[in-house]
């Protein structure tokens, strides 16, 4: 079965392919491809690279502080799916895959993909609610958990990889922002005032979101960057790479930078 599905996907992009070559070229396979790449042992001490002990899992699940307490809780969100987690973490298997956090962590990083698309604006029961804040917010929801304060994990970050040409454009600066990140969960936990949750929804923010947004690094990172990086450290496997996100741009319509990776 898996050299069924290992065929099919190499048809893709082909004169015999049978699935839209985007079933493969997109941005969630480049980025578990860029991440496998960089947990070699040259990559080490990159910022997208695991630390020593640490791994990588592509649509880990994280949870927020917002889920539903009760049936019918109309405040309530779904948990979060984390395009790339890198880091100190262990994976339920329990038939869906939610991330916690190993206690004695030193590195929690989560990556958003981005191709032709920008961040989310928001939930359907908080339209405002962009998809920057609501992952730095279940960040803070993962250590609140697992009773690790944010100053004790050296590296924690929140990461959006996007091409040159779509950073701040698509995916904007702006959204990325701590001021823009502490008043949009700010206005989220506000939701609640006047409800039993209030206060307790007011204590997670001061105690758990504020210290997280303060040790937290935010960041837009472009997919050339990174190659060019393991172009030069990596000479002899980088070319595979190139030519996979070449087609990655091409299928998904996205203009070439003017600029491109070194090859």
């Amino acid at each position: 079965m898996t050299r069924t599905i290992e065929r099919l996907l190499l048809a893709c992009g082909t004169e015999d392919a049978i699935l839209p070559p985007t079933a493969l070229f997109n941005e969630g396979w480049l980025l578990r491809l860029i991440l496998e790449h960089l947990a070699e042992p040259e990559f080490i001490g990159e910022i997208l690279a695991p630390a020593d002990g640490g791994h990588w899992f592509s649509e880990g699940l994280l949870p927020s502080h917002f889920l539903a307490r009760n049936r019918g809780d109309h405040l309530a969100e779904t948990w979060t799916h984390a395009d790339g987690v890198v880091g100190h973490f262990n994976v339920s298997w329990a038939g869906r895959s939610e991330v916690t956090l190993v206690t004695t962590a030193t590195q929690f990083v989560i990556v958003e993909a981005k191709l032709g698309s920008g961040l989310s604006p928001g939930t359907i029961r908080a339209p405002f609610y962009n998809q920057a804040a609501r992952n730095i917010a279940c960040i803070a929801e993962v250590l609140h958990r697992a009773g690790v304060t944010p100053k004790s994990v050296a590296r924690l970050g929140f990461f959006v990889v996007a091409p040159t040409s779509q950073i701040g454009k698509a995916v904007s600066r702006d959204l990325l922002s701590k001021v823009s990140v502490r008043a949009t969960v700010e206005k989220r936990v506000a939701m609640y005032a006047g409800t039993a949750n209030e206060l307790e929804k007011r204590a997670w923010f001061e105690s758990a979101f504020l210290p997280l947004l303060d040790a937290i690094t935010i960041e837009a990172l472009s997919w050339e960057d990174i190659l060019d990086r393991i172009v030069r450290l990596t000479p002899k496997a980088a070319p595979a790479l190139l030519d996979f996100y070449k087609q990655c741009l091409a299928f998904n319509r996205v203009p070439p930078p003017n600029t491109a990776a070194r090859s």
